[in-house]
């Protein structure tokens, strides 16, 4: 969730901000971009239920 906190203090250029990051996962981890999908509805997911007053669904 690191990526997060860079990506708040990043957030006028977001692209250049999180490109070391970028890379990491891409070339280094070699995570499939799929996956961020996933992840990504997994965390709304779980946001949902823990604030449901809160989404805007």
């Amino acid at each position: 969730m690191g990526g997060v906190a860079d990506a708040v203090s990043n957030i006028d250029d977001l692209a250049a901000g999180l490109l070391s990051l970028s890379e990491l996962h891409a070339f280094t981890l070699r995570i499939d971009p799929q996956n961020f999908k996933i992840l990504a509805h997994n965390i709304l997911v779980v946001l949902a239920m823990m604030f449901p007053a809160e989404m805007l669904i």
